[in-house]
């Protein structure tokens, strides 16, 4: 598949990217990436969220929440057991508290950006009152047919909080990079909210600008893709896809086909999207589950928060290659 590739906007304006880790899950592998190297192979993800501090305004967006700390009360039962049984969810912390421990008053973030309504991104609204809330299509609201709604737009409503919704159909975009439609945030280049519908319908990433000179970018994907080599550019990885289909265990062998993806043929081309973007040498892809940057920075210490973040990942040469390594899995 080729896909066409813009040259990223030049622009003097940018922003500092921090990742926050509140909450852990374990992802079996037969359910997002095929061939899969065994029924019972699963691994341990982070649930990242992200500060993205704009340089010139020092306004402060979150680019998605995690898992709210309270969510073994707070969610509906069902999603409360399937969180708790089949993703093994744990949050040790709520974001907001992580976000104090560095310093940050959550009260004093301008905007959350959510990736799309599932529980392990939309955190607690509640604690960031006086943030703009913004997503993609059927994020905040109205659901989507066939998807799994989760709760924000419950926390929506009770809290009674009005929303910006992105309708890339209305709204003013532009191609960027190796997508076709993205919004330009704060109208300088610095961040855009970039069409990747699949996953869900309304997903979005997010584009930031983290150098000038020379021109440096981080690309946070949410859940692009939930294995982090199926974003390899490399040949290697060239027969490892997306599971379109499969059955959680509790369903048994006669139980409903499931999918990760509300429209795979979707999220497959958002993964090509990305992956193009992968292959440029002055941009970093982060997924919501990268495990293996997470597993890194955990040994590496000093990146994650409140650490210094990725703005100079280049710099640093934080970027690695996404090898396909099932032996370094925590379960199988």
């Amino acid at each position: 598949m080729s896909i066409p590739f813009l040259p990223l906007p030049s622009g003097s304006a940018t922003c500092t990217v921090h990742p926050l880790v509140n909450s852990t899950l374990t992802i079996p592998e037969p359910f997002v990436l095929t061939p899969y190297s065994s029924v019972t192979a699963a691994y341990r993800v982070p649930a990242f969220c992200f500060l993205v501090t704009h340089q010139p305004s020092g306004k402060k967006l979150m680019y998605d929440l995690g898992v709210r700390g309270d969510w073994k009360v707070a969610y509906p039962t069902a999603i409360m057991q399937m969180a708790r049984d089949l993703w093994r969810a744990d949050a040790q912390i709520e974001t907001a508290d992580l976000l104090r421990q560095g310093g940050v008053d959550p009260e004093t973030v301008d905007a959350v950006v959510l990736s799309h309504f599932h529980w392990d991104h939309t955190g607690n609204i509640s604690h960031f009152p006086g943030s703009a809330l913004i997503g993609g299509p059927g994020t905040l609201g109205g659901g989507e047919a066939g998807g799994f709604r989760g709760d924000i737009v419950e926390q929506v409503e009770q809290a009674r909080r009005k929303t910006s919704p992105i309708d890339f159909e209305k709204d003013v975009t532009a191609p960027v990079g190796s997508f076709e439609k993205a919004v330009d945030y704060f109208g300088d280049g610095s961040v855009w909210i970039v069409q990747t519908a699949g996953h869900t319908m309304g997903h979005v990433s997010l584009l930031v600008r983290v150098t000038a000179s020379p021109a440096t970018w981080v690309l946070l994907g949410g859940d692009t893709a939930h294995h982090p080599s199926l974003l390899c550019p490399c040949s290697v990885h060239s027969h490892l896809s997306i599971s379109t289909t499969f059955r959680r265990p509790s369903d048994g062998p006669t139980g409903p086909i499931r999918t990760m993806h509300l429209r795979p043929e979707l999220a497959a081309d958002a993964i090509e999207r990305t992956k193009r973007m992968e292959q440029e040498e002055e941009v970093m892809v982060l997924v919501a589950h990268d495990y293996l940057y997470w597993r890194e920075w955990e040994k590496q210490g000093g990146i994650l928060w409140p650490g210094r973040g990725i703005t100079q990942w280049r710099k640093e040469g934080l970027k690695r290659h996404r090898e396909y390594e099932p032996e370094g899995y925590e379960h199988s």
